[in-house]
């Protein structure tokens, strides 16, 4: 696979980095207002260009998360902001499907497909979480 961005390749070309067990970053850039003179994405630019910095390793750069804890900057206007509980849920939730299993090993889908529904219903079991329980939450 030449392009090692998630969102240009096939599904099926995806697998060959993850046999080679490439690390996946997730560029992660707010988007919001920076003044006049640059453009509100500009958190999300940087990011990207730090990921495609970084290919001293096999890797695969996932889709930008381009929102934020921001809420400051929402009297500025151009901003998006998320609550911080839908924030760790949303990388979380990107770094396990970014964990999921390729769709031809029926075994590692099965497998896959449990531990999901286990470490879901712990979530259900241990709620409300602290948010120091780990590292955005994943475990």
């Amino acid at each position: 696979m030449s392009e090692n961005r998630w969102n240009r390749p096939t599904a099926s070309e995806l697998r060959e980095p993850a046999q080679r067990d490439a690390v996946v970053l997730m560029p992660v850039g707010s988007n919001e207002q920076h003044g006049e003179h640059l453009p509100t994405g500009v958190d999300d630019f940087l990011a990207l260009k730090a990921c495609r910095k970084a290919a001293d390793v096999p890797m695969v750069i996932a889709p930008s998360v381009w929102c934020g804890l921001v809420e400051h900057r929402m009297p500025f206007g151009g901003t998006v902001t998320l609550p911080l509980p839908t924030l760790h849920a949303l990388l979380r939730d990107v770094c396990r499907s970014s964990c999921a299993p390729d769709s031809g090993t029926p075994d590692r889908q099965r497998a896959w497909r449990q531990r999901h529904r286990a470490q879901r219903a712990g979530e259900r079991a241990d709620s409300p979480r602290s948010p120091a329980s780990s590292p955005l939450g994943v475990r």
